[in-house]
């Protein structure tokens, strides 16, 4: 089969174009490769250009951490790296020995090597499949590039780099296609031969590079766009003037170096600056300059720790911090450390706390300024394990957002809301409506509007009674799915309300755009009520726009009793918080709450006065 042109690249068959035929068992239809000529002028390696600017090539392979080698124009190798050797079993052949051999056990000819000469002088680079066996016998490939090394006149040597050998079902893949960096593996090989080098004074560090929004430009200028900037931040880091001792690209956005000094740690935080300094330069991409957000983490050794493995979780612990709190670099510390080890104790703990039954609810009554009577409550979770105690809900409800956790948590805790609010209307307690949290991921990954239909049928209470609790961020990318289920919501007869107005972007869209009944302005605007003139002025603001869109307006967070004759007096029609009442366990409930009965809270509010 001839290889045929597809675009700007060539699809080259590989069996038919270069190997005679194997038996079924050797050979499953190598899937073709394109080599795509853009990409290919941008990612020609400097290790190529060092090997052609180097007075003795047997010196610059064997300083070569890569597994490499280089043939003449016969076939022949001429050298070969250490890295090579150990990749290659059966080991390559002393130089001047035909390198047809290495290529297949069956060749007695150069042909194979003819056909690869004659694409590299035509094409300029060969990236493909080549089939050997071990000593035992087994088969495996190696998937290679191969470069010309220039000369004055046509090329007599040709430079081999094997980017991953695969045999026995699996690949081991060593070489990144796109940037021909090495992947982790072979850097953190040479990473552990540093770590066990003795010196005085020896810093050995590890540092994370991360390109972000890459794939904000993939979805918008395409994929090639993004390859080249992945291609150029790799030139930068090899050309990098602290000289790694390893580069390798671990991810789609992520790199990783090594750094070996014998001299202070100071050298590892010149190292990494200078690495940002190069790496926040703009990037050329479709004849345009772009800037792009460059994140690093360092860790170093042995003041961080003394194996590669240590090393490489410091990075991502020191990156997880940095991508936080927006730190262009971070630098590991042993508090990061131990506050992962707590996080992970709270994770592991809380992935089981639902099977377990810790979880409970607790309700906190809303309260009418008005006429100070109990109009609903809102349905607050907690959670108590036997190993950690009482743990409160700032610490394990965002680590249940950020795990997937939550959508089956709040499924739960939405039947057992509608489940009691439904017993305590039986028992004629007057409980008026009961509010219910919703995430942004309760929307986006699970399904809400099936969750409630299912609470609401178990338990019988009339939709009329459920609030759903949204916050501006499940409604802040202006989803079709999320204002359906909204849409859908309604139609059953649920109320909405958005919750904790203000502290997102606080859109006027949202509130014209989205079915809502309530808009609960957030605790940190009550707070400074009413000293603060600020945030009086805001509250006034947000409640005289809620009036215009005929929603009802809810304080939470309402501490005191100043903060509660304000909020009154401007309009606020329900206001929440420790005031009036801490949330309450069930048997609370109904000890405040008796059949038959309404229960008013402060009846001075409706006087306007009085005292605590």
């Amino acid at each position: 089969m001839a290889p045929r042109t597809i675009g700007n690249g060539m699809l080259i068959p590989i069996r038919s174009m270069l190997f005679p035929p194997f038996p079924a068992s050797h050979f499953n239809e190598w899937p073709p490769m394109r080599v795509d000529k853009s990409e290919r002028s941008l990612t020609l390696p400097l290790l190529k250009q060092r090997i052609e600017q180097a007075d003795d090539w047997g010196r610059a392979v064997e300083d070569c951490k890569e597994p490499i080698l280089i043939v003449d124009d016969a076939g022949r190798i001429t050298h070969f790296s250490e890295a090579f050797a150990v990749i290659t079993d059966p080991l390559p052949q002393p130089p001047g020995v035909s390198a047809v051999r290495l290529w297949h056990p069956s060749y007695r000819s150069k042909a194979a090597i003819a056909n690869i000469v004659d694409t590299l002088r035509r094409e300029e680079m060969w990236r493909g499949a080549i089939y050997n066996r071990r000593r035992d016998g087994a088969p495996y490939w190696l998937t290679v590039t191969i470069w010309p090394i220039e000369n004055a006149q046509m090329p007599t040597h040709y430079l081999l780099l094997v980017n991953s050998v695969s045999g026995h079902g699996s690949t081991h893949l060593l070489f990144d296609y796109l940037t021909h960096l090495p992947n982790w593996g072979p850097a953190n090989d040479l990473l552990e031969k540093e770590l066990l080098c003795d010196g005085v004074n020896k810093v050995v560090s590890l540092i994370q590079v991360r390109l972000e929004g890459l794939q904000e430009i993939s979805d918008s200028l395409g994929h090639i766009a993004a390859d080249s900037i992945l291609i150029e931040a790799a030139r930068r880091l090899y050309a990098a003037e602290c000289a790694p001792a390893a580069i390798s690209r671990i991810s789609n956005q992520d790199f990783l170096l090594v750094i070996a000094r014998d001299n202070l740690e100071s050298a590892t935080t010149a190292a990494a600056e200078q690495i940002l300094k190069v790496m926040s330069a703009p990037f050329e991409v479709q004849d345009r300059d772009m800037s792009i957000s460059v994140r690093l983490s360092v860790t170093s050794a042995p003041m961080d720790g003394t194996t590669s493995d240590q090393l490489f979780q410091n990075c991502s612990i020191a990156m997880s911090y940095g991508r936080k709190s927006k730190s262009a670099i971070t630098f590991f510390t042993p508090e990061m450390q131990r506050r992962t080890a707590v996080r992970w104790e709270l994770f592991t703990q809380l992935r089981t706390a639902l099977s377990r039954n810790e979880f409970s609810l607790q309700y906190q009554p809303l309260i009418s300024t008005s006429t100070g009577e109990m109009v609903g409550c809102e349905a607050l979770l907690r959670w108590h394990n036997e190993a950690l105690g009482q743990v409160p809900p700032d610490r394990f409800i965002r680590l249940a957002e950020e795990n997937s956790l939550i959508v089956p948590i709040e499924a739960w805790a939405l039947r057992t809301a509608c489940r009691q609010a439904m017993a305590w209307l039986n028992e004629g307690r007057q409980i008026g409506r009961i509010a219910v949290n919703a995430s942004p991921l309760h929307f986006q990954q699970g399904n809400i509007v099936d969750d409630v239909k299912y609470a609401l049928r178990e338990s019988g209470l009339p939709a009329q009674r459920l609030e759903i609790e949204i916050t501006e961020s499940s409604v802040m990318d202006d989803s079709p799915d999320v204002a359906a289920a909204l849409e859908k919501l309604v139609e059953l007869g649920v109320r909405l309300s958005l919750d904790d107005f203000g502290t997102g972007y606080s859109s006027l869209t949202y509130l014209r755009r989205y079915p809502f009944h309530t808009l609960k302005i957030d605790r940190s605007f009550v707070r400074d009520l009413p000293g603060k003139d600020s945030s009086c002025v805001l509250i006034k603001t947000i409640i005289t726009m809620a009036k215009s869109l005929n929603l009802k307006v809810v304080a939470e967070g309402v501490e005191t009793l100043q903060q509660a004759q304000f909020l009154r007096t401007e309009g606020c029609d329900i206001v929440q918080g420790y005031h009036y009442s801490r949330p309450l366990t069930v048997g609370q409930i109904e000890e405040v709450l008796p059949p038959q009965t309404t229960r008013t809270f402060r009846p001075y509010l409706v006087a306007g006065g009085g005292g605590e």
